[in-house]
């Protein structure tokens, strides 16, 4: 045994080994701000810009940037500010959120989404202020019932909102890559389902002139994952069609058959869905609507 002491890293070591580089930089912040793998941290009542006043920060998929509620330093009304790396190689992807609720704001589709603040997507850290839109996600409101499931008229109502939002993002050239109940929420005062993470959203390069043609795949889980995402092939319209079937349906039976399964058993369910008992206590319009999805795919 080596008469030398063994020497463990620190706490703080091991902190910055697993979050990255970390520097501090005085920059367009105003004040002295962390960034971390090229993502901007910035404290409680940080200046971003000289345009809004920082409250917290509550998004930290790095994948996706940094997002905060912050304030207009002008206004008392709460916004959602999305502030991308500083260190990307490709264009950050507020790109695509900021088209889509440009588009969705000119043809009057706004309730379907938030609304744009302001932007500036060619700043060194490339940012996107929407005004903050409030209310339970459809996960809470199911939770909030004793049977966790809606009935066949609110899960229609629910999955109509869905549906509308989907299709806007199909016939402008979006495609969302994740589908779950929490990216969704119910505003109490508008009564519809609005799309409130857009951070998933991605150009369909299938209906989009691109000179590179990226490979746009499934973010999301398992869960309410199409099977396409289970044979590692490209997203389509489609297959979030699929996805949606999966969230409605555990609106109205309270699960999905491949609850707690795992991920091989997941495919194999799936594979069988249509062709089991799991529409046995349902009327047959859902099996109907099945059917009329695995045909469009087809």
């Amino acid at each position: 045994m080596s008469s030398e002491t063994a020497v463990r890293p620190s706490i703080s070591e091991l902190e910055n080994n697993a979050l990255g580089n970390v520097k501090d930089q005085k920059s367009e912040f105003g004040n002295i701000s962390k960034v971390f793998n090229g993502v901007p941290h910035l404290e409680e009542d940080t200046i971003f810009v000289n345009k809004f006043k920082i409250h917290s920060r509550f998004g930290w998929d790095d994948r996706f940037g940094a997002t905060y509620f912050a304030l207009p330093l002008n206004d008392s009304k709460e916004l959602v500010l999305r502030i991308d790396s500083g260190s990307r190689k490709e264009p950050t992807n507020l790109f695509a959120e900021t088209a889509l609720l440009k588009k969705a704001e000119s043809s009057h589709n706004y309730l379907l989404f938030s609304q744009i603040h302001s932007y500036d997507l060619t700043a060194k850290y490339p940012w996107l202020a929407v005004y903050n839109r409030d209310g339970p996600t459809v996960h809470q409101c199911i939770q909030f019932l004793e049977e966790k499931k809606f009935s066949h008229g609110t899960a229609g109502r629910f999955a109509f909102d869905i549906l509308s939002i989907l299709q806007f993002l199909h016939n402008n050239a979006f495609l969302a890559t994740n589908l779950n109940m929490d990216i969704f929420r119910y505003d109490p005062c508008s009564r519809n389902v609005f799309l409130a993470d857009l951070s998933y959203v991605r150009i369909d390069p299938s209906k989009r002139q691109l000179r590179i043609k990226p490979n746009i795949t499934w973010m999301g889980t398992p869960h309410f994952a199409p099977l396409a995402f289970h044979g590692n092939a490209d997203l389509t319209q489609w297959d979030e069609l699929e996805a949606f079937f999966y969230i409605f349906y555990e609106m109205v039976v309270g699960k999905l058959p491949w609850d707690g399964k795992r991920l091989d058993e997941i495919v194999t369910t799936k594979l069988l869905f249509s062709q089991e008992d799991n529409f046995k206590d349902l009327p047959e319009q859902y099996l109907n609507l099945l059917g009329s999805k695995l045909r469009l795919r087809d």
